[in-house]
């Protein structure tokens, strides 16, 4: 059993026994609201744990709790934190592929987020890394469009200009 399994083990098996000392004192109403608070806590708790593990950088870990908060809780109030962080996860697992995939579908549901600048540039980076040229040199595009003054884009015109100089537009890399 993994840690994050038997973690919920844990947590299911002691709510449990609180809801049925509920429910032997005669109160249903009582169970029914300590079971939904269970599970809102429950959510709560995984998303918690995933970030700190992101937060100590252990990637392989939070990517899976991370994974399974996503799967386990589609509608709860931190999926969409959830799912930039399973990206940037991937990013430093190095899974570029995946790690796009997961940016994408944020961009794409998420347009007005705060941190969409962040996750424009990653995209982009990945597709650098993963030598889909075209790809990045359209994202590092858009990312400068859409965030001029963003500190990343420090770092997106030394990339851009490189994709631009391997796709053979020498021109464009002088420009950017």
């Amino acid at each position: 059993m993994k840690c994050g399994q038997r973690f919920h083990c844990c947590w299911y098996v002691a709510m449990g026994m609180a809801c049925a000392a509920l429910l032997v004192s005669g109160e249903p109403t009582h169970v029914a609201r300590c079971l939904a608070q269970s599970t809102a806590d429950s959510a709560s708790d995984e998303y918690k744990l995933a970030v700190g593990l992101y937060k100590q950088q252990r990637w392989a870990l939070a990517a899976e709790t991370l994974r399974q908060f996503v799967k386990a809780h589609p509608r709860h109030a931190k999926v969409a934190p959830a799912r930039l962080y399973l990206g940037l996860t991937l990013v430093n697992l190095r899974d570029y592929q995946a790690a796009r995939e997961v940016l994408r579908g944020y961009i794409a549901d998420y347009p007005n987020s705060r941190e969409l600048p962040h996750a424009l540039y990653r995209v982009a980076e990945c597709s650098y890394f993963l030598d889909d040229l075209k790809s990045a040199e359209r994202e590092f595009q858009a990312f400068l469009r859409k965030a001029p003054r963003d500190p990343l884009g420090e770092y997106a015109y030394p990339y851009l200009a490189d994709t631009q100089l391997r796709l053979g537009k020498p021109d464009k890399a002088l420009a950017s």
